[in-house]
Parts: C-alpha cells; structure tokens; sequence
C-alpha cells in the first residue's frame, strides 16, 4: 500500500468513527474532452471553432482559429452553468502564437446572464503573461504575472476557481498560483452570490501580425464544484 492510499485510508477511517464531521467531495458539474469528435456537451460553438487532433489525451482536442484584428467575431465556445456556488474550472491548453500588445491568445472568462461585460478570469496575453478583468489607470489589463509563464506550442494546465463566498476568482498554471482577484466583470460591475457564472472560452488574435492564423487548443476541461 502507498503512502497516499495509506493516509487516504485513515481519512475514510476517521470519518467512520466520528472524529471528522464530513469529507466534501467536489461534485462535477461539467466535462468534455471533445472524444465525440463534435461540441454536442456545449450549447454553442462559434464559427471559429473547430475539432482537431493536436490533442492532449485522447484523439481530439478543441481549436479556435484566428485571422485578423482583435475583435475578430465567432471566437467564443459557450456552456451555460445553472449554478450560483462556488467552482472551479481547469484543463489544458496551448497557444500557436502569443499576443502581443493587450492583445490575447486565450481566453478563460465567466459569463453573467443579464451582464454586458465579462469576466475576463484568466488570458494569456503579452508575449506569455497572464492577466485579467480589471483595467488599470493607463487602460491596460492588470497582470497576475510580471514574466512569462506560457511558451507558444506547449501544453499547460490551467484552472480558475470563482469563489462566491469571497467574492473573488484565483489562478494557477501549471500548478503554479498566480493570484486572487476580485470577482468583477471588465466594467467594473460586482457579481452578486446568487448570479450564475457560465463558462466562456475563446479564442485569441494575431493583431493582424504575420500571415499564420493565431490557434488556440484546449482539452480535458473539466468544472466541478469548490
């Protein structure tokens, strides 16, 4: 028996006998890991998605393809979440090119039914760095990290966890934390507790630099509760 299972046996037998008031298994709430080879878990998909085989696991893996400016329409990949408590998102993803100026390859956003703006949790902008909603002073995305932390053509495992209670959204790459924030659309506008977040996904743009598209892949995305 291994250490892990070892101490994951005392759990359960501690629990059995009283001494822990109950163990919280996160609940799932949503997965895909686009194996059918189509988006039928999601309720859309736009135009600029498409499946493909540069995958994680598996043979297929989710891939938004970019031309063009910045606003370039069809980018977003959309699964309504009728929940209001708190959860986590996490996958894998890898970028073709990594924007430049606040231009992003990646998106991660939350979506408020009723809301104009959006949660901007998590994008991969400005040569790798990551940053989110809010603005600053100068009108430039706030930053969760000052380096690099995403290397075009890599895989990398993300995961956003939008705390309700707190009223706050976290990061991690890699494993890595990067940072809280608090849980605000790109306006400024606070989300109440008892609003649902849906998941958003979309993809970047080349800011018209270069005659290669911009692709953005994801796989193995998984929403459970926190």
């Amino acid at each position: 028996m291994s250490l892990k299972e070892y101490a994951l046996l005392l759990v359960v037998a501690a629990a059995l006998a009283g001494h822990v008031s109950a163990i919280e298994i996160p609940l799932l709430l949503f997965e895909d890991s686009f194996e059918t080879g189509t988006f039928e878990n999601w309720d859309e998909a736009q135009c600029r998605w498409r499946i493909g085989t540069d995958s994680h696991t598996g043979e297929y893996a989710a891939a938004c393809i970019v031309e063009g400016k910045v606003d370039a329409p069809g980018r977003a990949l959309i699964k309504t979440l009728d929940y209001t408590g708190s959860y986590r998102v996490e996958g894998w993803f890898k970028t073709t090119k990594l924007g430049t100026l606040t231009c992003s390859s990646l998106y991660i956003l939350g979506e408020v039914p009723g809301k104009e703006s959006l949660l901007y949790s998590l994008q991969v902008i400005e040569g790798g760095r990551i940053g989110y909603n809010q603005r600053n002073e100068s009108g430039k995305h706030c930053l969760y990290s000052d380096e690099p932390v995403v290397r075009a053509g890599q895989w990398h495992r993300f995961a956003v966890c939008y705390d309700r209670d707190a009223s706050t959204q976290s990061v991690w790459i890699d494993g890595r934390y990067l940072g809280t924030s608090l849980l605000r659309t790109l306006s400024g506008e606070p989300v109440r507790p008892d609003e649902c977040i849906s998941l958003r996904i979309g993809g970047g743009s080349t800011w018209g630099v270069g005659d290669e598209p911009d692709i953005a892949i994801i796989d193995d995305i998984r929403v459970t509760t926190a």
